[in-house]
């Protein structure tokens, strides 16, 4: 009879287990799909040049699969000065001139940089019925 009692018991504990277990595997494997589509979104962003048509095929691919994607761009130019070298921001200039030579003539400056930055933010929500867990998690990247 104790043999019986213990041997229930035993199988009881390992089923707990195992369906412990497949809810996490359930949750990790939730998790990837969410980090492999957030490298998916960078990818199509950096490979569309940054076509506002790929990022909208991206929110709404988001939207589709239960996901939060919040895309912002930004654009920064800067320029060097073929006299000295310098490189700079001409964000906040009326007038586009070195700030080390003050050189203000634009036949000898030229465009040396421009940077198109999307932050990509991911949001995506894990369930854990078992345990009643439910959590939110955010990927966040940078398209260059």
């Amino acid at each position: 009879m104790r043999l019986l009692i213990e041997n229930y018991l035993s199988i009881f504990l390992v089923t707990i287990c195992a369906v412990l277990c497949t809810s996490f595997i359930s949750s990790e494997l939730a998790i990837n799909s969410a980090r492999d589509f957030h490298a998916y979104c960078i990818a199509v962003i950096e490979a569309s040049d940054f076509d506002n048509k790929a990022i909208k095929k991206c929110e709404k691919e988001a939207e589709e699969r239960g996901y939060e994607l919040k895309i912002s761009k930004s654009t920064f130019e800067k320029m060097e000065c073929s006299s000295c070298g310098t490189v700079f921001s001409i964000e906040d200039m009326d007038v586009i001139k070195c700030p080390n030579c003050q050189n203000s003539d634009p036949n000898k400056m030229y465009t040396y940089l421009t940077n198109r930055i999307c932050t990509v933010e991911l949001t995506y929500h894990i369930k854990m019925k078992l345990l009643g867990i439910e959590k939110e998690g955010v990927l966040n990247g940078y398209a260059r």
